[in-house]
């Protein structure tokens, strides 16, 4: 493999520590690292267990990438011997098992000298203990043996994060040409500075550099001159000693993307909790710490439309509906890239929010599935443009499914409720001069109930909406008004007009 702006590598090639942690941004060269690894442990007679996250990541994994290696190297197809299916390859004297973390019943009767776990946070914690027990043996058939523990981090003390931290912890530095200090590169110390709340500038703009031809620079903390951050550095550990060998890699020194989009990506994720912790994780290889976000009386007032009312009919517009002991009805307008309110109540039953859709002319509307999901799927299909939303907390972010013949909509609460907060705090809703007053203050109320927490009896560990046993039906008709509005090109989102 090419090294070219990567020789943070060749070191964690080079390391024969027996417990390796490596809490990684995406796409930095871990898992070719891994895969070349293994092999040469085969080629010793070792015997490795793989495991990933689950069945299906591990067939991908293996088709895609550990196939496609062995293909493209003479040396190792001729390694090969015997059994060579997707779980299961020998070569030379040694074999390795690839699992998913899923399964436990794929941990039992594999004798192994190594264990490398792949996307650790992604993996059933309860069925990895059982892999320790695989290389208990190791020593009396002559092998020391070594675990490496790989994955992006998800939230703070929770799995690499956890690993790591109790790791020597290695940072890779760099030295600046002009000042001779040597540094490991922050994006809030390197790259960005705060200028106002969520507003944040390049860091070279604020003292007066202009950009790169190419790309944006990052600066020397002490000199605040430009540096090249792929030069070449070091490894540094911050707790030197420790048994356990550490890496934190982040894109900051990788060549797999520029500062430019970087920022770009930074600046989209700053009103949006979902794709801020993706920005950590996956940009940064860092845990994600931000809890507490929720919608305030002073996010509303920067929507306020001065002088505006609700008007009584409208046409073509979008809604929302929560089911509850009342139907809470949300609908709105697509008014110049933003969304306008004009109905928002609380009604007692099926036949009243007809006749509220038939009075806006609602192109489309998305409906609680739950907790009247007969009601409900009996009420979509005799109305034109009516969708079921079923919230699942196990659907990954970015995996909003639809079912074309059921017209179910499955996607994960948080990230659709980041998402509609990230609407207001953006200024792309216009609410009315009255909308302290709506359904008695009940709107106020229920939109400000849901606070973003970690709940860490999920496993993994994720951030939730928790409105603390407090109503927030108005929140939640808001965000599949929210979701309407997206299926209609809101956002710049693809227009799906599927429920024809």
């Amino acid at each position: 493999m090419s090294f070219e702006g990567r020789n943070y590598l060749m070191p964690i090639y080079k390391d024969k520590a027996i417990d390796i942690v490596i809490k990684k941004s995406v796409q930095c060269g871990i898992s070719e690292f891994e895969i070349i690894s293994t092999l040469q442990n085969l080629r010793q007679g070792r015997s490795t267990l793989y495991i990933l996250p689950t069945l299906e990541v591990r067939n991908d994994f293996v088709n895609n990438r550990v196939d496609r290696q062995i293909e493209q190297v003479p040396y190792y197809r001729a390694g090969s011997k015997g059994t060579d299916n997707t779980g299961l390859k020998h070569f030379w004297n040694g074999t390795v098992k690839f699992v998913g973390s899923n399964v436990p019943m794929a941990f039992r009767e594999f004798p192994a000298t190594d264990i490398k776990i792949d996307e650790l946070d992604q993996c059933n914690m309860e069925n990895l203990a059982y892999a320790k027990d695989r290389i208990a043996a190791a020593k009396s058939l002559g092998f020391e043996p070594t675990q490496h523990r790989v994955s992006n981090p998800t939230v703070a003390g929770y799995g690499i994060d956890d690993a790591y931290n109790l790791s020597d912890k290695k940072q890779w530095q760099i030295k600046c040409p002009h000042c001779n200090t040597w540094q490991s590169l922050d994006w809030f110390v390197n790259v960005v500075t705060q200028i106002d709340d969520n507003k944040y500038e390049s860091l070279a703009e604020s003292v007066g550099r202009t950009p790169d031809t190419e790309d944006f620079p990052v600066l020397c903390r002490a000199c605040k001159k430009s540096m090249d951050r792929l030069a070449s550095g070091q490894w540094v550990a911050e707790n030197p000693g420790i048994g356990v060998s550490g890496y934190h890699i982040s894109k900051l020194f990788t060549n797999q993307t520029t500062i430019r989009q970087l920022l770009i990506d930074f600046q989209k994720s700053l009103t949006n909790a979902t794709l801020k912790q993706q920005f950590w994780n996956s940009e940064l290889g860092l845990a994600y710490t931000g809890e507490g976000d929720k919608l305030s009386y002073s996010d509303f007032k920067k929507c306020e439309l001065p002088g505006y009312k609700m008007p009584m009919r409208g046409e073509g517009c979008i809604g929302g509906v929560d089911i509850g002991a009342q139907l809470h009805v949300r609908i709105d307008s697509l008014v110049n890239g933003k969304r306008r309110m004009v109905h928002a109540s609380a009604i007692p039953n099926w036949d009243e929010l007809d006749l509220i859709l038939k009075r806006y002319n609602c192109r489309c509307v998305v409906i609680d599935y739950a907790p009247e999901v007969h009601m409900a799927r009996e009420f979509a299909l005799k109305h034109a443009g009516i969708l079921l939303c079923q919230y699942n907390q196990n659907e990954r972010s970015g995996g909003q499914k639809i079912d074309r013949t059921t017209r179910v909509i499955s996607c994960n609460r948080t990230e659709t409720m980041d998402e509609s907060t990230s609407a207001y705090l953006n200024g792309q809703i216009e609410l009315p001069c009255d909308w302290q007053s709506l359904d008695g203050g009940e709107w106020v109320r229920q939109m400000t109930a849901p606070t973003r927490i970690l709940d860490i009896k999920r496993k993994p560990p994720a951030y939730i909406w928790d409105e603390a046993g407090q109503p927030d039906h108005h929140r939640h008709a808001d965000n599949y008004c929210h979701m309407a509005a997206k299926l209609m090109g809101f956002q710049n989102a693809p227009r799906r007009v599927i429920w024809i």
